[in-house]
């Protein structure tokens, strides 16, 4: 595992307050969604970014989101959740 991805779980077993959740949500909000009439959809390589983003939605807003998870073939072969 890369030293990125351990930063990446590690920083997303940590608990924050509202105030830091809802900073944490827009920033990668801002960072990494496309935004539709009805939905929007978030990119990420990293399974504990896409849980972390997940429980952030439902612990913030109180709703009930779904999530697809699929891979996106590119030149490198990358898997994109």
């Amino acid at each position: 595992m890369s030293f990125t991805s351990n930063i990446k779980n590690e920083i997303s077993n940590i608990e924050y307050g509202d105030s830091e959740k809802m900073a944490e949500l827009s920033a990668i909000l801002n960072i990494a969604v496309k935004i539709y009439d009805n939905k929007f959809e978030i990119y990420t390589e990293n399974i504990s970014v896409a849980r972390r983003i997940y429980k952030l939605i439902k612990e913030i807003y109180h709703v009930e989101i779904g999530m697809d998870t699929s891979g996106v073939n590119t030149l490198r072969g990358n898997k994109l959740v």
